[in-house]
């Protein structure tokens, strides 16, 4: 039985109105995240050396602050580590971890499910622990990229070329803000459309007959929740806990889908992160990771440790 939330489209019909403002308003609250993301690169951008050695020398760590900060039920983080990666101030493997370790809406939807604490936390622990060993595992195969040379970055702060600097190398806080405030609104024009436009889509399919194709779906299942994982939209998140729930689909293959699912994530590596090699390595990285870890579950009976 699906839940009847899931077919609420086919009651109230499409609206493209009701779509557009829950998106809009989907797209303020990663905003904030967004913006500092972009003041903390511009920064590290500007600032000396050592400071942006700082943050990308977790090195080795990287992998675990993610995972950890992945849990965090906000898809904005998935934004901001895009948006870090993408100037080469993480690792693919930290980007990797808080992509895996996201997951959206899960945790507020098993909650008001009534799902027992300990089941939960087994969840979310699980998606933590695969996120760190594939993090470190991604950072151990490929080596990081070096953040922006010392030729465009000056080391000392006597000379800066963007005009940013002061004399005795501070940071000229002003300029920063208009800085971090100009790339969040470039970002933000592409975002918005892309977020809307599968919202859209999504709604016009109907959540029920996405609903209706993963529970129908058997061990197939854990390749499809994978493959709507990479739909950047909250909705994907919501469809799965309350499959999961009521039986439907496998845990392997809600966390599949959950963990492919990094929100708006995939957006920004698509539109800053160059060249696209890089970005469609790191999406076939974390696609391989899902469905690996949802196989795992399913084929091993591990997954049955979960049941509700």
């Amino acid at each position: 039985m699906i839940p009847a939330l899931l077919h609420a489209e086919h009651t109230h019909g499409f609206d493209f109105f009701a779509v557009t403002a829950e998106t809009a308003l989907d797209f303020l609250r990663l905003l904030p995240f967004l913006f500092l993301a972009c003041l903390l690169s511009e920064w590290l951008t500007r600032a000396s050396t050592r400071a942006r050695a700082a943050l990308s020398g977790a090195g080795r760590l990287g992998p675990l602050f993610g995972s950890l900060l992945g849990i965090i039920p906000q898809c904005g983080l998935s934004a901001a580590a895009a948006r870090l990666y993408s100037a080469r101030l993480l690792s693919l493997g930290t980007l990797l971890a808080v992509f895996l370790s996201t997951s959206d809406e899960m945790l507020p939807i098993l909650l008001a499910g009534g799902i027992k604490p300990l089941t939960i936390l087994a969840l979310v622990g699980t998606k933590c622990l695969f996120g760190l060993a594939v993090g470190f595992l991604v950072d151990l195969l490929i080596r990081p990229k070096a953040p922006a040379t010392d030729a465009t970055i000056p080391d000392d702060g006597t000379s800066c070329p963007c005009g940013c600097c002061g004399s005795e190398g501070k940071v000229g806080w002003v300029s920063l803000l208009f800085g971090a405030l100009r790339h969040t609104l470039v970002i933000s024009f592409y975002l918005f459309l892309t977020m809307l436009a599968f919202a859209l889509a999504v709604s016009a399919v109907g959540e029920g007959r996405l609903a209706e194709l993963l529970s129908s779906a058997g061990i197939l299942g854990v390749f499809l929740s994978a493959l709507v994982g990479l739909i950047p939209n909250c909705a994907v998140s919501v469809v799965l806990s309350e499959l999961w729930m009521v039986g439907a689909i496998s845990t392997g293959s809600l966390l599949a889908g959950l963990a492919v699912g990094a929100g708006v994530g995939v957006l920004i590596l698509f539109r800053i992160n160059r060249p696209l090699f890089d970005t469609l390595r790191a999406i076939a990285v974390l696609l391989v990771s899902g469905i690996l870890l949802g196989l795992l579950l399913d084929l091993t009976g591990l997954g049955l440790l979960f049941k509700v």
